[in-house]
């Protein structure tokens, strides 16, 4: 349900939405199910450089950096290069 709710909220720019459904999307659906295609194609998304920047100065990133360590290392990762 909440990747149908994230499209509806990424259409209509309805941002807290967005994040309350990536919140759900990364924390049940990629932990809980091992779901390590989720977590490859959000690796692969955040190694453009533009994704990045945006993914960064976007209002849930100080979320996303507490919850989500590995996509952190990533980032990280993806900074220094």
């Amino acid at each position: 349900m909440f990747q149908h709710l994230l499209v509806a909220a990424d259409r209509y720019n309805v941002e807290r939405l967005k994040f309350i459904c990536e919140e759900k999307l990364c924390r049940h659906s990629g932990h809980d199910h091992n779901c390590h295609g989720l977590k490859n194609a959000c690796f692969s998304f955040l190694s453009s450089p533009a994704n990045l920047r945006r993914v960064m100065s976007s209002d849930g990133f100080d979320h996303m950096r507490r919850s989500c360590p590995s996509v952190m290392n990533m980032v990280a990762m993806l900074c220094n290069l």
